[in-house]
């Protein structure tokens, strides 16, 4: 059986969105579904004589009900392995703790619901997890009126990359997802229109040409089809675009409506938030702004990567190994 699939509840419609896509990714890869909820405790009442009440048989009460809500949660799934569970403890640590403890791979969740969800994208149970988990979190923008369903397949995923290898490290986990319902991918880098280039003269201490200006969006076609290449020697089909955008975010989720695609694939730092992210606050931005799936990944080692990629770029440039 494949790596388990996390979808954490906090009983709210909104929050139930996220299974559908769940629910259809475990269907495919015979993965078992783990529906869980963190039990937040009663905040006691005090009273003016400054007595403190609280009570042990209502804290059960509220347990065997959300147990129970989660087993009705798991009964509609019939056709998919499930596994339910009420865990103790701060919302984040405990949810890391089951991660471990169970070897899961993919967590699906909604950026909003109630309770836990319901503060806006930054400062979020779905942030504070992708700064603290080592595996790519799939975030779904619940629809208050749930006029739109969620897809139960990616066929179509964009990708956004910046030379970085850490904007990189976010192909394996979104091929992971696309291999699943044989999705094909764009690769996507935005770069700056040329009055915006102008601007940064005196920095860079250089006059940009036209000629220099179209140099720019030469590289960025040869980077992105360097990248897909390794892709498609692997058996994805990849397509690649450069985009001319005075605003990253805007840029890309324009290019993503325009050809249609149904996921978009980040990596991010997760240092201090998603305001430090492989293309600054760019991830951010597209989280606010757009209903599709995103699927976001922090890699537990940057370092390692920037010696990998500094190796195969190394390699590409001498011939002396493959490109992988």
């Amino acid at each position: 059986m494949a790596a388990p699939i996390l979808v954490p509840l906090d009983g709210s419609a909104f929050g139930e969105q996220a299974l559908p896509i769940a629910a259809s990714l475990a269907r495919r890869t015979g993965s078992e579904l783990h529906i869980v909820r963190v039990h937040v405790l009663t905040v006691p009442v005090a009273y003016p004589e400054a007595t403190v009440y609280f009570s042990a048989e209502l804290e059960d009460r509220l347990r065997q009900s959300e147990r129970e809500y989660l087993e009705s949660v798991a009964s509609r799934f019939p056709d998919v392995p499930t596994r339910t569970a009420l865990l103790e403890g701060s919302i984040v640590n405990a949810l890391e703790e089951y991660i471990t403890e169970h070897e899961v791979r993919l967590v699906v969740m909604t950026t909003h619901g109630r309770s836990g969800f319901s503060r806006a994208w930054l400062g979020s149970i779905a942030e504070s997890l992708i700064r603290h988990v080592k595996i790519p979190v799939l975030l779904r923008r619940p629809s208050a009126e749930q006029a739109e369903p969620a897809p139960e397949l990616f066929s179509h995923i964009l990708v956004p990359l910046d030379g970085s290898a850490l904007a990189e490290s976010i192909l394996e986990p979104a091929t992971s997802i696309g291999e699943i319902t044989n999705a094909h991918y764009t690769l996507v880098q935005v770069i700056p229109p040329p009055d915006e280039f102008t601007t940064a003269e005196s920095a860079i201490a250089i006059t940009l040409t036209p000629e220099s200006i179209h140099q720019i969006e030469l590289d960025a076609v040869e980077y992105l089809e360097r990248v897909a290449k390794r892709l498609r020697e692997s058996g994805h089909d990849v397509k690649t675009t450069v985009i001319v955008h005075r605003q990253p975010a805007v840029g890309i989720l324009e290019k993503a409506t325009e050809l249609g695609a149904d996921l978009i694939a980040l990596a991010t730092h997760g240092r201090s938030g998603l305001q430090r992210v492989a293309l600054g606050s760019m991830a951010d931005k597209i989280v606010r702004g757009t209903s599709l799936p995103i699927l976001i990944w922090r890699p537990p080692n940057l370092s390692a990567l920037s010696v990998g990629r500094a190796r195969r770029d190394q390699s590409t440039r001498t011939g002396t190994g493959s490109v992988k």
